[in-house]
């Protein structure tokens, strides 16, 4: 493609909602970061033929949304971008009817095969088809900040995000647990780092379905990131991170594990180094992002 361009669409017709609208700008920024110029659509006609445009499957099937509508958004598209890459998120059950002439399907990635029936469907297909590649989560920090920001370890713990494993930490003193919103408001991304940078420790915990799906979520990178030893619920987290994420499967062996990490501040230091070192090769959505920009270089 000779033009490096790339456009997040988040229109009323194909919306990028919830939680995923922060996940994609992150993405987003990988492929800034890979060189590329960046947009946010609002509207189908600010969409430019030769991009690569990112698609998510929620306007397919959201519920206040025809299905006429998100179909007759996707085969505009097809007809006035003939030559763009689009990526596009969870569209495995309509894959055989996307019309786009190039197109890249992905989702989450499973790092291992997960076990829920749907997933598995998603993971066979992932199998079988040439034009698959896995929006894995990561870090969205810039490069050569990794390592550089100051530390400030005033809490001994952190947690930001969806209530999970509450019951683990709800006795632990000297911690950091924000769930949900903050006076109504998602929590604010600045407020997240703040949270990181003053923690010895963060709580890299998910979901009770992407545990046993494979699933490593953002948070557990983003404590990586920003210099925290990270202790999380996922076995396949500390696999794929080469053992520097610390894995905990009850709270007996997290409270053992959290104890002896905020106790021994060499093993931290160790960890927290080795945790810079892996962000930087493997864990920024720059590289997220490379592996799409891969593909279509070679394949789409």
């Amino acid at each position: 493609m000779s033009t490096k361009k790339f456009i997040l669409v988040n229109t009323p017709e194909l919306p990028t909602p919830g939680t995923h609208y922060f996940t994609s700008c992150k993405f987003m920024s990988g492929f800034k970061h890979n060189g590329y110029s960046t947009n946010e659509a609002k509207t189908l006609s600010e969409l430019e033929d030769g991009s690569v445009v990112l698609i998510s499957n929620h306007g397919i099937k959201h519920p206040i949304i025809s299905s006429d509508i998100g179909w007759n958004a996707m085969h505009m598209l097809a007809n006035k971008c003939p030559n763009s890459v689009f990526i596009c998120w969870f569209y495995h059950d309509i894959y055989d009817k996307i019309p786009f002439k190039k197109f890249i399907l992905t989702g989450e990635h499973f790092h291992q095969k997960p076990s829920t029936p749907d997933h598995i469907k998603c993971w066979e297909l992932q199998q079988r088809v040439n034009n698959y590649v896995p929006l894995t989560f990561a870090s969205n920090m810039e490069p050569d900040a990794v390592g550089k920001y100051a530390r400030n370890e005033t809490v001994n713990g952190c947690f930001m995000g969806t209530a999970y494993k509450y019951h683990w930490v709800c006795d632990l003193p000297n911690i950091i647990y924000l769930a949900g919103l903050n006076h109504g408001q998602p929590i604010s991304e600045e407020d997240r780092i703040q949270c990181f940078l003053h923690s010895k420790i963060a709580f890299g915990f998910h979901h009770d379905t992407n545990v046993i799906n494979n699933v490593v979520v953002e948070r557990v990178f983003e404590g990586m990131a920003y210099g925290c030893v990270v202790i999380s619920d996922s076995p396949v987290a500390g696999k794929i991170t080469d053992g520097i994420v610390q894995v905990a499967t009850n709270k007996d062996e997290f409270l053992t594990l959290y104890f002896e990490l905020l106790n021994n501040e060499t093993k931290r230091k160790h960890l927290q180094k080795r945790g810079y070192e892996w962000i930087k090769q493997k864990g920024l959505y720059l590289h997220v992002a490379k592996n799409f920009i891969d593909k279509i270089t070679q394949d789409v």
